[in-house]
């Protein structure tokens, strides 16, 4: 008959329930409507114990004395007490910071909701505003666009295209009031290559080349150089350079291009290799050329002064660009 007053936290779905019994009866306590009672063993006069059970909000307990002596705290048969919560609407926040996907992809966007009595599926709607501002109601029911979990806390959306970016809101009602919450998806767009091949350049020690690659996508790539596989980076001999553009090559809404440029200066016999560029961006689908640049840097042959002959009666012998002439003893 005895019992703690119950529920005072608001937030969870379950307590416990404490009896407290004194002096010597059997006591029993359990649910009403469920027929197992548990038993506690006898206690000494004037000793307490207390007793920790689950319990769901609004369910009933017992208490049921076995012996029914007058001095027993639980003296009485079939006296009972209903468990009462505190009510709480809906709480609803994210279950992750942002989305976001690749076009084609699959993105699960969730909600953890918390409130009491716990918010039914059939109480929970989605919607969906465009970047362009129109706000369309989600049907709860699965399609091959769009799968809700059994608690409808989540929703999936499959073949992810730029038309899906938007804001994606959640309401949710129980007895006691309503909430909402919102998450914005983004989409990115894999990046493209404008040219994919590479070709073959002629150079000559000391010259300069330029090899120039042009990507785009959603967001803007970024786009790194390798030579023979190797990565370069940007020097006062290998210069890299970029433009940005607002706007691609590809007729996509929203993408955005940049191009690279590898300048190689006062080039050497060890520039000769492979160059290729390498595009990605947050879809992490990356694109590099399918062949890659060649440079091939020839080394001159040292001009010989003395091929022309030029002392008389005599033998030439070349000085570097200079030429000296042995004469015989008449000259």
């Amino acid at each position: 008959n005895d019992f703690v007053p119950l529920c005072n936290n608001t937030k969870l779905s379950q307590r416990e329930i404490v009896y407290i019994c004194t002096n010597s009866s059997n006591f029993t306590y359990g649910f009403i409507g469920v027929p197992d009672y548990y038993t506690l063993p006898p206690f000494s006069e004037y000793n307490t114990s207390n007793i920790a059970v689950n319990f769901t909000c609004n369910d009933q307990f017992e208490c049921r004395s076995n012996t029914l002596r007058s001095n027993d705290s639980c003296d009485s048969y079939g006296d009972y007490a209903t468990v009462t919560c505190a009510k709480v609407p809906p709480y609803i926040i994210p279950s992750n910071g942002k989305a976001s996907v690749a076009r084609n992809g699959t993105v699960t966007i969730s909600f953890d909701i918390t409130a009491l009595p716990p918010v039914d599926p059939s109480d929970i709607q989605w919607y969906f505003q465009s970047s362009v501002g129109d706000i369309v109601t989600i049907p709860n029911n699965n399609t091959k666009k769009y799968m809700f979990s059994a608690d409808q806390h989540s929703l999936t959306i499959s073949d992810v295209q730029l038309s899906d970016v938007g804001i994606y809101r959640i309401e949710a009602e129980n007895i006691v009031g309503s909430n909402r919450a919102e998450i914005v998806l983004f989409v990115y767009v894999e990046v493209a290559l404008q040219n994919t091949t590479g070709y073959l350049t002629q150079s000559k020690i000391g010259e300069s080349v330029s090899f120039t690659c042009t990507a785009d996508g959603i967001n803007r790539p970024v786009i790194t150089w390798r030579k023979d596989g190797q990565l370069i980076l940007s020097t006062a001999r290998l210069n890299i350079d970029s433009v940005n553009d607002m706007q691609g090559f590809r007729s996509i809404p929203g993408v955005q291009q940049i191009t690279s440029s590898l300048t190689i200066s006062d080039l050497r016999e060890s520039d000769n290799g492979s160059y290729s560029c390498r595009a990605d961006n947050e879809a992490e689908i990356p694109v590099s050329l399918d062949s890659p640049f060649l440079l091939n840097v020839s080394v001159l042959p040292i001009p010989n002064p003395c091929s022309s002959s030029p002392c008389q009666n005599g033998n030439c012998q070349p000085l570097g660009k200079d030429y000296s002439c042995i004469c015989d003893e008449d000259y």
